[in-house]
């Protein structure tokens, strides 16, 4: 008997999770970064807030990185591009700190998402506007952010909110 209570109880923890999903039309309505876009190369993409790159700073060697995740809709499919920045600096970022400023890098995919490529700064500001260390988000407000190198150019404009591991050393 005590077998099958705990054969029943895995079954039921198993079935859990789907107890507890939601339907689309239930869904609040205000996290403002589930209507989020963000202009890159003069086109609107629309931030995608579900699957997030968590981006984090390292002290010890005095490098940070963050993510912008983009809708990219092709056809009928939807699918999820980021454009991964890096940047040094001696700390952590705060509010009114311009990522342009500490030797920025960006890794993304070429147009026919067969590689990434390393983009370097050319010009504008990347600059954060709001950190919200309960829930590990990081505003950052793009204003004619260049990047480029070789053959590739991305400008980025507008306001998106990245996942950032402020507890992480």
């Amino acid at each position: 008997m005590k077998k099958h209570f705990k054969l029943l109880m895995l079954a039921l923890l198993a079935l859990m999770p789907f107890a507890l999903i939601s339907c689309g039309s239930d869904d609040d309505d205000d996290n403002p970064s589930s209507s989020n876009t963000i202009q890159i190369n003069g086109k609107s993409y629309e931030i995608n807030p579900y699957v997030v790159q968590e981006g984090s700073f390292d002290a010890e060697n005095g490098e940070g990185e963050f993510s912008v995740g983009v809708f990219n809709q092709v056809g009928n499919t939807k699918d999820s591009w980021f454009y991964q920045f890096s940047y040094t600096d001696s700390e952590k970022p705060k509010v009114g700190d311009d990522f342009s400023k500490k030797s920025l890098e960006l890794w993304a995919q070429d147009e026919s998402d067969a590689c990434y490529t390393t983009l370097t700064y050319k010009s504008g500001s990347a600059k954060v506007v709001s950190i919200d260390k309960s829930k590990d988000d990081m505003t950052i407000k793009f204003d004619n952010l260049k990047m480029a190198g070789g053959e590739y150019s991305y400008t980025f404009n507008g306001t998106a909110t990245v996942d950032f591991n402020f507890a992480r050393h």
